[in-house]
């Protein structure tokens, strides 16, 4: 059976993979968006859950989101949807 990828995303099998397009920017200061810049050049191909581990005790999840998408809008994060079957 051949899954779209709603229907992926409906069943929690669908993922993203971040990468990033220049390595970590010299110029950022120590911060959150800097430790998420890290863990995804650590990690090749990171997933949310992935990055999620490397973040201190108390991190919440809608700072990873925002992080995430402003790094993907501003072309320093590319994401990737990976659907697993």
């Amino acid at each position: 059976m051949r899954l779209t990828a709603r229907a992926a995303i409906k069943d929690g099998k669908a993922s993203k993979r971040y990468t990033l397009v220049n390595g970590v920017p010299k110029d950022m200061r120590p911060s959150a968006g800097r430790t998420i810049l890290v863990s995804i050049a650590r990690h090749r191909g990171a997933e949310a859950d992935t990055i999620r581990r490397d973040m201190k005790r108390g991190f919440s999840d809608a700072t990873l989101r925002f992080y995430l998408g402003k790094f993907q809008r501003e072309g320093v994060v590319t994401a990737v949807s990976v659907i697993t079957a």
